[in-house]
């Protein structure tokens, strides 16, 4: 796991992400949504990604991907 928020909140897997047209639109975005309340977060999560499925579990090659499997074990048991 990577030191730092990943490692302190126990973060193993990516549930949701959004493609922008640029850093600025992207940091923005980030503030807006910062500002919801959790159920609100939880909603967009849901709406794309109901299973709360690992998104990036494809982006790695197959060596690769062994050794994400066994370092990122899933933790989190979904929204509380």
């Amino acid at each position: 796991m990577v030191p730092g928020f990943t490692q302190q909140y126990h973060v193993n897997r990516l549930v949701y992400f959004e493609e922008t047209p640029s850093a600025r639109s992207a940091f923005d975005r980030e503030h807006q949504i910062k500002g919801w309340t959790r159920e609100k977060k939880l909603r967009l999560i849901e709406s794309k990604n109901s299973g709360w499925l690992d998104l990036a579990v494809d982006w790695f090659p197959k060596a690769e991907k062994q050794w994400y499997i066994r370092i990122m074990k899933p933790t989190f048991k979904g929204p509380e």
